[in-house]
Order: structure tokens, then C-alpha cells, then sequence
């Protein structure tokens, strides 16, 4: 009895030192290949309480973990490509021990070369998988830290995941080694156009006029410079210099090169149609009405044309040939971006409020982002009061473009229209005047001789009482634009501001009279108006100075 006792001690001690009291499992196996960042686990089986966990690279000590899960994070692309040794020693309250080691290999596919992971960068930033997007930017910047491709791939990632402050360094790696890169431009303005964005406290209005002067500047100089790359215009590229000029708000270099010629091209559709939309937006009414009336005799007018047609009557003060020019617009072209974007601009200025929403709608349907289509859902949204899609629209309409000066004289209104009618005075009523101000400056950055933000400088100044600065901007306005009745009615008031301000000054009358007469010529419905008050003037500015805003031309 005793022997068989005595055997069973035996059999169970030689049990015990068969099985170590302590035994450890991992996440890997010897011989894997590791990339990205990888997270090492460990779990450790004891009687005893263990105490720590350390985690060696080959001979280092990199971390000792004290609780469970133990688990030990390394971001390879800070290690060396290739072969690594890492080990894991585990202890208990008991003094004793575990260790385990693996020979391990590092490849983040540095082999593969830049333009492969800047690809792949570029396809999951499309998918919207922006942490994997940045992941591939490290892997082509750990091939050469100073590739530019590189650099402005790791911008727009991060740009899209919302790390404007690492967008922004990138983007400014990217210009101080090649200062003219267009697409390092273009992003470095939108990174400060989302700070404006989200800007907040005291010195809000500032950090919001350098931004988006800034990003306006910006994105205007990436257009005039893909025009000027195109060239001087020959019959081959005649298109795409037009198109190229009108992106870059130089409509008077394309009245220019086109009036010249104009008799000899009549039936060129293409390019009369953008003849006419430079007309427009250059403030050339009356020439723009004439060459209609050209048009419907010797030319061979489109949809576009019929479009354009419409909303330069209604302009004109022509409001039932418009409607039929409308109606020809519908048989040609009854959907479309064009349309639509008649169809808005014409409801604005006919005061059909009830259809704004279902224009609206549609536009936002074919281009949900785009910067058209959101400049009017803004308007749209702002004027149902709806002041939350309002801000939405605003910001994604200057996001895909930054320059779009319609956007920026629209919001810088909405901004003056909530100081009037919140009835603000003194300094609140001034600070919003300021971030309005700082809207038209932007759209003065995005086309110095724009006369509708000249207008709206001319506005915020009277209502400040700035005399020399109100009427300045007023001549300015007048100068840029002599057809245009909203600068003409803005220009009065601040002469009448300077009038009150110098009653001995008899002359001042007689100017007042002078600009008012101007303003009968170019819109027939200043006719026999007294000279305004600054509020007066600005609601004229918003409710009927709005310039149409149209797609361009198609090109077939």
C-alpha cells in the first residue's frame, strides 16, 4: 500500500515537471510577413497572478504591458524592411517565467514603387476608405519622402478624412518645391476654406475673410493659369480658349476676340452662345439684347440660345417676349442643368417664389455637388427660411468652387439680409456688416471688376457711414458696369450720405441727380426714384440685381 503510494507522488511530480507552469500563445507564427500597423497578442495561461508581459524587437525592449489582453502595437513602416526578430517574455507573482520568439518579415511593398500605392491611394480615398488611403501615402512616402505625387496624395487624403492641419502641411511641402503646381494651389484653398468653415470665437470674421479671399485668389489663379495654357486662339482650339477664358471670369478678353469676327459667325451656334453668356456676365446688356435680335434673323439659335434669350429680355424689362423665349427653351431642351438653371434664374426675378423648390430640387438631382446647382439651393433654401440647408448648400457650393463669386455676393446678402431684419444696431449690426464685407472682398479676389460685389461694398460702407470709402467703391461699381441699375441706385446713396455729411457743398445735389439719371437709363424700374437710403438700395441689390447664373455652353 505504501509503494503504491509512494508511485503515484512519483507519477505526479514527473506530470508536473513535464508541464511548465506557465505556458504563453501569440497572434503569429514564425515565418509571417507583417505590414502596416499590426498588433501583437498575447495570452498567458498561470496559477499565479502574472505580473507583466515585456515585448522585445530583436535585442530592445519596446513595451512591458501589465494587464490583460496584452497586446503590443508596432507601425512597420517605421521598421526596417525585412527580416525582425520579436520575443515575448511573460512573468508571474511566483518569479516565474515564459518566453517566446519569431522570426518575423517586414514588407509594405516598397518594391512596388510610388505610382503604384499614390493609385491605390487615389481608389480608396474614391471608395471612402480614408484610413487606408492615408496608410498607402505613408507606404509611397517611406519610398521617397520628398515626392511630390506623394506628398499631394497624402493632402487630399487627408483632406477628405478632415485632417485640414496635416492636409495643409503637405500641400505647403508640395509649393515651396514646385510653387506652381495648380492642383497644390487649388487644395491649399479649400484646407483654408473649411477652416473658415468651422472657425469660431473673437477673431472669427478675420480668420473667415483670409480664408476665403484666399481660397477665391487661389482657385481664380488655377483657372487663369490653365487658360493661358491653352495658348492664343486658333480655329483648332477656339473652343476650349473660350471655355478656358470663361472659367476664368475673362469675359471681356471673350467679347474681345469675338466681336471682330462676329458677322462671319452668325451660324456658328457654339460659339455665339458663348458670345452671348460673356455679354451677360460682363454686364453688356443692351449689346447682348441687339445680338439676340441678330440671332433670331441670320444666326441658328439652340436651347442654349432660346435660354439665354429668355433671361436677357427679362433683364431688359421684356418680360412677356420671355416667357415665350422660356416657352421655346422647354421644346428644345425641357431638362438639363440649363434649363433648370433658367428656370430658377427666371423665378427669382419674376418673384415665382413657389416653384423655386421643385427647380431646386431637380438641379440638385443631376449635380448634387456641384457648385451651381448648390448656389441655388442656397438661394432657394434662404429665401423658405430654411437657414440650416442654407448654410449647407453655401458651403458645398464654395467647396467645388472656391471662385464662384455668385455664391460669395449671395451668402455676403443673406449675411446683411439677417442683420436688417434682426433690426441689429451699434456694434452687433457693424460686426455682421463686417462678415458680409468679407464675403464681397472674396468675390472681388475671384474678379476684381465684378460690379455686383462693387455694389454690395458700396452698400456695407453706407451703412456704416464710411462716406470716402461708400462712394469710392460707388464710382467703382458705375465704372465697371454702365448698364447695371443696382450700382447706379447703390451709388446714390452713399452720394446722399456725403450730401447729409457736407450740406454746404451744393454740388453734391446735382451729382445725386446725375447718378440717378443713370440709374433710369440702365433699368427702367429706378425710374423716378428718390435717391434711396442704404437699406432701400440694398433691398433693389438683392431682389432684382441678381446676374444670371447658367452652365456654359454645351459643345455640340
Amino acid at each position: 500500500m505504501m509503494k503504491r503510494w509512494m508511485s503515484a507522488v512519483a507519477v505526479l511530480a514527473l506530470s508536473s515537471a513535464a508541464f511548465p507552469a506557465m505556458k504563453m500563445t501569440t497572434n503569429v507564427k514564425e515565418g509571417q510577413v507583417l505590414s502596416g500597423d499590426f498588433v501583437f497578442e498575447v495570452r498567458v495561461q498561470s496559477e499565479a497572478l502574472v505580473s507583466s508581459v515585456e515585448f522585445y524587437m530583436g535585442d530592445d525592449l519596446r513595451n512591458t504591458d501589465e494587464s490583460t489582453p496584452y497586446q503590443f502595437k508596432i507601425d512597420t513602416l517605421e521598421e526596417t524592411e525585412g527580416a525582425i526578430k520579436v520575443t515575448f517574455a511573460a512573468y508571474n507573482s511566483e518569479g516565474e517565467s515564459v518566453r517566446e520568439s519569431f522570426n518575423l518579415r517586414v514588407d509594405n511593398g516598397l518594391g512596388k514603387g510610388i505610382d503604384f500605392h499614390v493609385e491605390r491611394a487615389d481608389t480608396l480615398l474614391a471608395e471612402g476608405k480614408f484610413r487606408e488611403a492615408i496608410q498607402a501615402c505613408r507606404i509611397a512616402l517611406k519610398i521617397d519622402k520628398a515626392n511630390n505625387k506623394a506628398r499631394m496624395a497624402m493632402a487630399r487624403a487627408n483632406y477628405a478624412a478632415g485632417n485640414f492641419d496635416i492636409a495643409q502641411k503637405f500641400v505647403e511641402d508640395v509649393l515651396a518645391a514646385d510653387p506652381n503646381n495648380l492642383e497644390a494651389k487649388a487644395l491649399f484653398g479649400a484646407v483654408n476654406l473649411r477652416r473658415a468653415f468651422i472657425s469660431g470665437g473673437a477673431d472669427s470674421i478675420s480668420v473667415i475673410k483670409g480664408a476665403l479671399s484666399l481660397a477665391a485668389k487661389t482657385q481664380q489663379e488655377v483657372m487663369e493659369k490653365r487658360a493661358d495654357a491653352i495658348g492664343e486662339p486658333t480655329d483648332a482650339n477656339m473652343l476650349n480658349f473660350l471655355d478656358a477664358s470663361l472659367r476664368a471670369h475673362r469675359y471681356s478678353r471673350v467679347t474681345s476676340l469675338i466681336r471682330p469676327i462676329q458677322e462671319s459667325k452668325l451660324k456658328d451656334t457654339a460659339i455665339m452662345n458663348r458670345f452671348l453668356y460673356a455679354l451677360v456676365r460682363s454686364g453688356r446688356f443692351a449689346e447682348a439684347g441687339k445680338l439676340i435680335q441678330t440671332l433670331d434673323r441670320y444666326g441658328a439659335p439652340d436651347g442654349y440660345t432660346f435660354a439665354l434669350k429668355s433671361v436677357i429680355l427679362q433683364m431688359l424689362g421684356d418680360q412677356q417676349n420671355s416667357v415665350q423665349s422660356e416657352k421655346d427653351t422647354l421644346l428644345e431642351a425641357p431638362t438639363g442643368s440649363v434649363t433648370k438653371s433658367m428656370q430658377m434664374y427666371l423665378a427669382l426675378a419674376r418673384g415665382n417664389f413657389s416653384n423655386l423648390g421643385g427647380y431646386s430640387a431637380d438641379l440638385l438631382r443631376q449635380d448634387p455637388a456641384g457648385s451651381l446647382s448648390n448656389y441655388y439651393g442656397a438661394v432657394e433654401a434662404f429665401i423658405n427660411r430654411d437657414f440650416d440647408s442654407a448654410l449647407n448648400r453655401y458651403q458645398t457650393s464654395l467647396l467645388a468652387d472656391p471662385a464662384n463669386y455668385d455664391m460669395l455676393i449671395e451668402r455676403g446678402n443673406q449675411i446683411i439680409e439677417g442683420a436688417l431684419s434682426q433690426r441689429l444696431q451699434g456694434e452687433p449690426r457693424n460686426e455682421r456688416l463686417g462678415l458680409a464685407q468679407a464675403y464681397f472682398e472674396a468675390a472681388l479676389g475671384a474678379r476684381p471688376e465684378s460690379f455686383e460685389a462693387l455694389t454690395g461694398m458700396t452698400i456695407i460702407f453706407t451703412m456704416m457711414e464710411k462716406t470716402e470709402e461708400a462712394t469710392s467703391y460707388g464710382a467703382a461699381a458705375v465704372a465697371a458696369s454702365q448698364e447695371y441699375g443696382a450700382a447706379y441706385y447703390a451709388y446714390a446713396s452713399a452720394m446722399r450720405l456725403r450730401q447729409f455729411k457736407t450740406p454746404g457743398d451744393a454740388t453734391l445735389r446735382t451729382k445725386v441727380q446725375e447718378i440717378l439719371a443713370g440709374a433710369e437709363k440702365s433699368d427702367r424700374r429706378l425710374r423716378g426714384v428718390a435717391p434711396p437710403s442704404p437699406e432701400v438700395a440694398w433691398s433693389f441689390f438683392y431682389r432684382a440685381g441678381r446676374i444670371p447664373a447658367l452652365p456654359l455652353p454645351p459643345r455640340d
